[in-house]
């Protein structure tokens, strides 16, 4: 074996969403004032003000940013 294995050892990392923060209030961080004030106004009623995901817990303006993303989320809903 060569030298620079002999003493390595493999690492895993597992991250999973836990019930702890999974859809508790507050379980996403936002630094955009003006996001946080529509999740108020539609506090309750997330799903009418999303246009493409239509989901009543996350907020469509923290998805992935690539531009083609939405379309995608639409087209799986």
């Amino acid at each position: 074996m060569n030298d620079f294995f002999k003493n390595k050892h493999n690492l895993t990392l597992t991250s999973l969403a836990t019930p702890l923060i999974l859809g508790t209030k507050d379980h996403i961080e936002l630094n955009d004032p003006k996001l946080e004030e529509e999740i108020k106004e539609y506090e309750g009623r997330l799903a009418e003000r999303n246009e493409y995901s239509r989901s009543d817990f996350v907020i469509d303006g923290t998805e992935n940013p690539h531009p083609r993303f939405p379309g995608l989320m639409k087209s799986i809903r």
